[in-house]
C-alpha cells in the first residue's frame, strides 16, 4: 500500500502524481507544501494501489525517483492539477503579492 496527498482548495481535494511508501511520509509533504502556499486551506492523505514514485523527508524536501533495475534517478518535483478556478485565484494572490513560490 501507498499514500497520496491532496490540496484542498475552495473545499475540492487536488491530487498530483506523487506516491509516497509511507503515511507519514504523505502526511509530511502535505504539511510543508501547506506551509509555503497560501491558497490551500489543508490537505488530504489517501491510500493508493499507484507505484512508489516519490520520497520526502524534512531535510531534502521531495525527491522523485524512477527505478531502471538497482539504479535512482531523481526527477522534478509535479505540479498539482488545479482547475482553471483554483489557478486563477493562485495567480490572483501571486499578483497581489500575497503568494510567493520558492
Amino acid at each position: 500500500m501507498a499514500y497520496k496527498y491532496g490540496m484542498i482548495v475552495e473545499g475540492k481535494v487536488s491530487f498530483n502524481s506523487v506516491v509516497l511508501a509511507t503515511k507519514e511520509e504523505a502526511d509530511d509533504a502535505g504539511r510543508e507544501l501547506m506551509s509555503r502556499w497560501f491558497v490551500p486551506t489543508g490537505w488530504e492523505v489517501k491510500k493508493t494501489d499507484e507505484p512508489v514514485n516519490y520520497t520526502f523527508d524534512w531535510d531534502n524536501g521531495l525527491k522523485g525517483i524512477e527505478s531502471s533495475g538497482d539504479e535512482i534517478d531523481y526527477i522534478e518535483e509535479p505540479s498539482l492539477n488545479l482547475t482553471q478556478d483554483q489557478q486563477n485565484m493562485v495567480r490572483a494572490a501571486m499578483d497581489s503579492g500575497h503568494l510567493e513560490f520558492i
